[in-house]
């Protein structure tokens, strides 16, 4: 029996020993541990200075963001007072752009009508400086008249200087002159006649150059259109001359074989018959001697 537990204390000494030398190692292992705790403590407190500096300063930056931030909610107050503003101009704006848009189609719309009169604009020009030149003979003549007065004036200075000339002599030069502007004033009459009998057809042609008739000057005028186109020939042609309406609408409607009133009557008709019209009145008015 002493034999038997000597055995196992013998086995359990072994395995005392065995856990000694495991416990030296562990403790080894806990020496070195302990110099890296040690290390890594150091290292921490180091650590935990560094983040306490960084601690302050992030709470100084959080002061300066709070403040940042108020001045930014400002900031967003304004903008969006600013935004309400600009939408409320931008509406205004698209207004502006409609009645832009508006204004332009009417702007194109002119320029096509314009366009359309360019050709007819040239023309009248070209009458306009016919008229200009007519005009300057009218000028040339007038200040030949203006001499002639003149002449006058001084021959009456020099009558009532020598009183012993004789009257007759003055009564026949001053009949001539009286019979001189007269033959000039009827000549002039007669050019403006003539110059009202042929200049009306270009303004005629701009005035109603949006109608259809215009454009195709050998379709019906129409009753719509009628009233105002005679309308027309009355103020600027008939009117000017002392012709009548009625009785040029008779004439008119006779020489294109029309019924009374003749609203079917073309542009090239009419502007024949106002030629014929008028020509026989200025013949009228100042026949050939």
């Amino acid at each position: 029996v002493l034999e038997g537990q000597v055995d196992r204390y013998e086995a359990e000494n072994a395995k005392l020993e065995e856990n000694l030398e495991e416990f030296e190692d562990q403790n080894k292992q806990l020496q070195l541990s302990n110099a890296l705790y040690s290390k890594l403590t150091t290292r921490l407190n180091a650590t935990v200075e560094d983040l306490e500096e960084q601690n302050e300063i992030l709470i100084a930056s959080n002061d300066e963001y709070s403040r940042l931030n108020d001045e930014l909610n400002n900031t967003a107050i304004i903008l969006s007072n600013e935004v309400d503003t600009l939408e409320a101009a931008i509406g205004d704006i698209g207004e502006t752009a409609l009645e832009a848009a508006r204004i332009n189609d009417e702007f194109l719309d002119e320029a096509e009508v314009l366009e359309g009169l360019d050709g007819t604009l040239t023309e009248q020009v070209d009458t306009i400086n016919g008229v200009i030149m007519d005009m300057n003979g009218e000028i040339s003549r007038l200040e030949d008249l203006v001499d002639e007065l003149r002449t006058i004036l001084a021959f009456l200075d020099d009558a009532a200087e020598d009183i012993g000339e004789s009257y007759e002599e003055i009564a026949a030069f001053l009949a001539d002159q009286i019979e001189t502007n007269q033959n000039l004033l009827i000549e002039t009459l007669q050019n403006t006649y003539q110059q009202t009998a042929s200049n009306w057809v270009c303004s005629f042609q701009s005035f109603f150059s949006g109608d259809a008739f215009i454009n195709n000057p050998d379709s019906p005028i129409g009753t719509a259109a009628y009233t105002d186109v005679i309308d027309y020939v009355e103020d600027n042609v008939l009117a000017p001359l002392c012709l009548d309406r009625t009785d040029f609408e008779a004439f008119l409607a006779a020489d294109n074989d029309l019924t009374d009133p003749p609203v079917d009557v073309t542009v090239n008709q009419l502007i024949s018959s106002v030629s014929e019209y008028t020509t026989a009145a200025i013949n009228y008015y100042f026949p050939d001697e």
